[in-house]
């Protein structure tokens, strides 16, 4: 939800508190409100209510589409289980994805992202730094069985493709690993 929505929902809430509290007073029989009511809708004013009525009749459609319109979340996978659905954020996966490839010897660094594909598959994204004196095509060919292997006993899900960017390659004098 933007900025200009969450603005319009709370004007929205307190012009629809303002009225029904309003409308409160005019049921228990004070009959201030009522002239006041009175003198906003008269004839004379006919133009702001109108002007008013068309807003909050808007507002009104925008908040039933951000509320009542269901968009399919991109984010997240979603599984039946015994008790109801479980759902795993592709963020879950991406820090398992760093974790997993930041355990492999040889890698310094770590980036990731997975994009979910078709029938429950994802795609995974794998920056690292490697050290210098790493074999890279048996380090990346590693990285991709580690990783899609994990993810299947761990999440349940199928690697479709791992794609490993060598980002870095690190002077493995600077920084040390204890294994």
């Amino acid at each position: 939800m933007s900025f200009h929505d969450r603005v319009l929902v709370v004007a929205y809430c307190i012009v629809v508190a303002l009225f029904s509290f309003l409308a409160f007073l005019l049921a228990l029989g004070w009959e201030a409100p009522g002239a006041f009511m009175g003198n906003l809708l008269g004839l004379r004013s006919a133009l702001v209510g109108g002007i008013l009525s068309l807003v909050m009749l808007l507002a009104s459609f925008r908040l039933f589409y951000l509320f009542a319109i269901r968009r399919p979340t991109g984010g997240t996978l979603v599984y039946p289980g015994e008790l109801g659905e479980v759902r795993i954020s592709l963020t879950a996966m991406e820090n398992l994805v760093r974790k997993v490839a930041g355990s492999v010897s040889g890698v310094k660094e770590v980036k990731s992202s997975a994009v979910l594909a078709q029938d429950k598959q994802i795609i995974v994204r794998v920056q690292v730094g490697v050290g210098a004196d790493v074999n890279i095509p048996e380090l990346s060919s590693q990285l991709q069985k580690t990783i899609g292997d994990h993810l299947l006993a761990v999440v349940g899900v199928t690697v479709e493709d791992v794609h490993i960017l060598v980002a870095n390659i690190a002077d493995s004098t600077k920084r040390g690993r204890v294994e």
